[in-house]
């Protein structure tokens, strides 16, 4: 059995890679040693090149979400700070 592989340990890549065994949570592969976690932060198996690619956007696009909230929160906090004014005198 093949899937792809799809991993971002700092560049994007999705390689097709054979199945040797598969437990609930884990794969094990031809030619790579170890247990290799379906799914995880960096990392997952799809069974197309596309699926692996869309996963990429997905996990983007919720980034981009999450960075968008954060800055309209600190640019919030920016205009409030910038609008104190100083009434202890």
């Amino acid at each position: 059995m093949f899937k792809y592989r799809a991993t971002n340990w700092g560049a994007f890549e999705i390689e097709k890679v054979e199945i040797l065994g598969e437990t609930a949570s884990f794969y094990t592969l031809v030619g790579i040693q170890g247990k290799h976690a379906k799914r995880s932060n960096n990392s997952g198996y799809f069974d197309t090149w596309e699926e692996g690619r869309s996963h990429f956007l997905d996990v983007t696009n919720e980034r981009i979400r999450t960075a968008r909230t954060e800055l309209q929160q600190m640019l919030d906090s920016y205009a409030y700070i910038k609008a104190l004014v100083n009434d202890q005198e």
